[in-house]
């Protein structure tokens, strides 16, 4: 099974887009690919959607961003412990999400980040974006 971290984009886009690609793409957690998060995202994660701008745009309850990230750690596997990395000079809070993808051993880090997609690859972890992650989860039930 493929190991994989989604970058907060990902998982915000997901919750806010029930019928986006990475609301796709999250629904098939556990289940084509074994999702990695680590909690310095989640709480990245709560901070953008209890932003006022985010709440306008879709009337969130705490409860139900509550809810959301409490079922994200019930089928992710906690990555703890990350490794300090200083990769991404343009956007250091990026480097985060790249030091969970390397202490999960992930395949690939799925993020529309654009300091993170013009790495490409670190470590052997394909850095791609959500619809070219989802091309790869179809490619699996072909």
């Amino acid at each position: 099974m493929l190991n994989v971290v989604l970058d907060t984009n990902v998982i915000v886009s997901a919750f806010l887009s029930k019928n986006g690609v990475p609301n796709q793409i999250l629904r098939q957690a556990g289940i084509d690919y074994q999702l990695f998060i680590a909690f310095e995202i989640l709480e990245e994660s709560r901070r953008v959607l209890n932003r006022p701008k985010i709440q306008k745009r879709g009337r969130l309850t705490k409860d139900e961003i509550t809810q959301f990230l409490n079922d994200l750690c019930a089928i992710a596997d906690i990555v703890k412990n990350l490794p300090l990395l200083q990769v991404i000079e343009d956007d250091p809070s990026d480097n985060v999400i790249l030091a969970c993808a390397l202490e999960a051993k992930a395949d690939y880090l799925v993020s529309g980040d654009i300091h993170l997609q013009k790495l490409k690859i670190y470590k052997e972890i394909q850095i791609i974006s959500p619809s070219d992650f989802l091309c790869i989860l179809k490619a699996i039930h072909i």
